[in-house]
């Protein structure tokens, strides 16, 4: 099964140059049916991801590698919302995402 967005990396030091910084990251995901997956994340410095208001993960990882992090997750039919966290202690910062098959 093709899931319905692929990889996505972002630079934040490109859209904010402050150290110190925390990014909020917001998408509304709609599925026709109830669908399972794994959400593969990176981040620099520090991610907490939120599916439905619901925290589904939390790390302090230090640098934006693939999939540092596997989470199973499970959209449900229709409309669904992601936030990710991204929390900048120093230098370059930023995230990797992306939704893979169970």
């Amino acid at each position: 099964m093709r899931l319905p967005w692929e990889y996505a990396s972002v630079d934040l030091t490109k859209v904010f140059e402050k150290w110190y910084s925390v990014a909020y990251l917001w998408a509304q995901i709609e599925m026709a049916q109830e669908t399972a997956g794994v959400l593969g994340i990176g981040a620099d410095d520090a991610v907490q991801v939120w599916l439905n208001g619901e925290l589904i993960h939390q790390n302090v990882i230090g640098g934006v590698f693939l999939d540092h992090d596997r989470v199973p997750v499970t959209f449900r039919e229709g409309k669904n919302q992601l936030v990710l966290k991204i929390l900048n202690y120093g230098g370059p910062w930023g995230f990797s995402r992306r939704l893979q098959d169970p």
